[in-house]
């Protein structure tokens, strides 16, 4: 090979190291990215290294992405995680809740943000721990009907309203697919149940504010407030399962003192205490 060429290849080489370098996100440090059209705060952890887990923690109706990944940037040090809070804007993602399957698709978006921290970062993308609370709450429960495989262990913190695991009801209410629902999604009810799933929602938690959906079928069916909600999923997840045959580990978890606040201290850590219980977290 010429000289002349042969440096050629070592510069280009070297330049597109040093872009790498450049592009990699700073350690121990909140960021503000863009993937696309769709923001997401990122949090590596000093300690982090390649292959190591990513934990996606979904805001509510509010949209307080930064606050959400502020929220679990200690137990990111303490659990060498990559911290991923996608900012779902109301112009192009005003359903995200329920996964705005008319599109964009808040799902697929999801799976975008988690390609480029794969890149990034170095870290397993594919399979991830997921958090979410109130409006996130919804988004995390839905996305695992459709998305189970992807999933680690899911914490839903304390949704205005659920889908239920009934096959008569339409979705989102319920799991039969309806017009609005794109053909090649599918619900995946019996793959979620076997997921390792925690309802976690504070016992003052029953105000019927605004943002809460208050239909009357919606209260005729899961109850008149969150916490009633949540125990209505919860014990229909459960008996579904028992009828199905399905080994079904979901935990109901009922924070005292605590009302609508999901990154208030003792959510998130009864939230971190079961998906990253010690000498487990390592082995799902």
């Amino acid at each position: 090979m010429k000289l002349g060429r042969r440096i050629c290849l070592v510069l280009a080489a070297l330049l597109l190291a040093a872009g790498a370098r450049a592009e990699e996100p700073p350690r121990g440090t909140l960021v503000l990215r863009q993937a696309g059209r769709q923001s997401y705060y990122l949090y590596v952890a000093r300690s982090f290294a390649p292959g190591g887990p990513v934990l996606v923690s979904v805001h509510g109706a509010s949209r307080g992405a930064e606050a959400h990944a502020q929220a679990w940037t200690e137990i990111a040090e303490r659990h060498n995680l990559v911290v991923v809070a996608p900012l779902f804007d109301m112009h192009n993602f005003p359903d995200y809740q329920r996964l705005n399957l008319k599109g964009p698709r808040a799902d697929l978006a999801l799976h975008k943000i988690l390609e480029e921290v794969g890149r990034l970062t170095g870290a397993d993308a594919r399979r991830f721990y997921l958090y979410g609370f109130s409006g996130g709450g919804q988004f995390a429960h839905r996305y695992a009907l459709m998305h189970p495989e992807r999933l680690r262990r899911v914490a839903v913190g304390a949704p205005g309203w659920w889908t239920l695991p009934d096959s008569s009801l339409g979705y989102p209410l319920g799991v039969k697919k309806t017009d609005g629902v794109p053909a090649d999604v599918r619900f995946r009810v019996a793959e979620m149940l076997r997921l390792p799933l925690v309802v976690i929602v504070g016992e003052q938690d029953t105000e019927r504010d605004r943002s809460l959906r208050q239909e009357p079928r919606v209260d005729h069916l899961q109850g008149r407030h969150r916490l009633a909600r949540a125990r209505t999923w919860f014990e229909q997840a459960r008996r579904v399962a028992e009828e199905n045959g399905i080994a079904n580990g979901f935990e109901l978890h009922i924070v005292e003192g605590v009302g609508h606040n999901g990154t208030h201290p003792a959510i998130i850590a009864r939230a971190a205490a079961f998906l990253f219980p010690p000498a487990t977290a390592e082995q799902e």
